[in-house]
């Protein structure tokens, strides 16, 4: 930890699996930045472990759980931390408030989870709410000393390029910030660059990752830099690029130094450490993908009671369109005649395979372990040693 600076990274944890935690872990404990914001949170597996293994390397945890299939955020901190005010009583768990101290005073530490949205009036209230709910509870910018950071799921209104889709009240809560006296950290030293957070499947790219700072802390202003190695490298630990900012300040209440070179030692009785980029594992991207899906479901599709039933018997609609397809492939149906390939019905399979995924991922937050475990059970029983 930099004595002569308060550092703080922002991160999308993109809700990991476990095994993705471990690595997300790696790269986090030997970040030198002193406060960490991490965003897509959940009651899961993958954040149990984050929050367990940082609270046993000493530092300080703040992560108000999220309700299932809600997202949140998680402080983690190598300074004492009290609580901060409430910012959000709309959706609390994405909106978290921790103080910590420094020589020239204390300074409040706000993440930010802003819900994203698609095209239903459902989500597009919900997003609306929870913004409104952070202007009322915020405090203006000229008030105290405060960074406002996070994963905001808006853009700056000169956003370029433009998108259509986001709305006038989106654009709208980033100029509320301004207007208020906070500072968008990274335009006050980058004013004209173009740098994105998330770039989409069709290389579109959005800045949704910010970091704003009180009037007060404007003048110690040191850094403020996007980190896209996360997103970039090849076994991806994210779909966002991080935020690191640094703040002349001086950090009182340490709880722990940043890495010393002891620091391996001691994490390897918890799990193996790579020290080399060859050693890093390369990802199977397929589980991440299902999350992905998954999540995509819990925060898009609608509430029609437990979604652990919908999404088996949804298998059972997927199983009928492979049989669909392989009626079309031999041509059984004279009517229809020959409508479909066998490329088609492997494609089919394939539907069957992901939705299966997907509902034993809705149904335990072990699924990666389980279907492996299986798997293995079932090679065991055919192909004994």
């Amino acid at each position: 930890m930099n004595s002569q600076t308060l550092d703080l990274l922002t991160f999308n944890l993109n809700n990991p699996s476990r095994e993705r935690a471990e690595r997300q872990l790696v790269y986090l404990l030997a970040r030198p930045e002193t406060v960490l914001v991490l965003t897509e949170t959940a009651d899961s597996a993958g954040c149990d472990l984050l929050e367990s293994r940082f609270r046993m390397e000493g530092y300080d945890v703040t992560f108000p759980r999220p309700g299932r299939g809600e997202r949140g955020v998680m402080i983690v901190s190598r300074l004492a931390t009290v609580p901060g005010r409430v910012v959000a009583h709309y959706l609390p768990h994405r909106a978290v408030t921790v103080k910590v101290d420094t020589q020239e005073g204390a300074v409040d530490v706000v993440g930010l989870y802003v819900p994203s949205r698609d095209a239903t009036a459902a989500k597009r209230a919900r997003k609306e709410k929870f913004l409104e709910g952070c202007r009322a509870g915020l405090p203006g910018g000229n008030d105290g000393s405060r960074v406002v950071l996070g994963d905001f799921n808006i853009l700056e209104p000169d956003h370029f390029p433009p998108y259509r889709f986001f709305k006038a009240f989106e654009y709208g809560f980033y100029d509320w910030l301004c207007e208020v006296g906070y500072h968008d950290a990274y335009r006050e030293l980058h004013p004209n660059s173009l740098e994105y957070s998330w770039v989409g499947r069709t290389g579109d790219g959005y800045r949704y990752d910010h970091a704003h700072v009180s009037a007060s802390l404007r003048p110690a202003l040191r850094n403020c830099s996007y980190v896209h190695g996360p997103r970039t490298r090849e076994d991806r630990l994210t779909d966002h690029s991080a935020l690191t900012m640094s703040l002349a300040l001086h950090p009182k209440g340490a709880l722990r130094e940043a890495e010393s070179p002891t620091f391996r030692e001691n994490a390897a009785p918890h799990f193996p450490v790579p020290t080399r980029p060859e050693e890093f594992p390369v990802e199977d991207t397929t589980w991440p993908r299902i999350e992905m899906l998954r999540t995509w479901l819990d925060e898009n599709a609608a509430p029609v009671g437990d979604e652990r039933l919908w999404r088996i018997l949804k298998i059972s609609e997927e199983v009928g369109e492979v049989a669909e397809a392989m009626h079309g492939a031999a041509g059984t149906n004279p009517r229809k005649g020959h409508s479909h390939t066998w490329d088609d019905v492997t494609k089919e399979l394939c539907d069957v395979i992901v939705t299966s995924m997907v509902a034993l991922s809705t149904c335990t937050p072990d699924a990666a372990k389980l279907l492996d475990e299986r798997l293995q059970h079932l090679v065991d029983r055919v192909l004994p040693s």
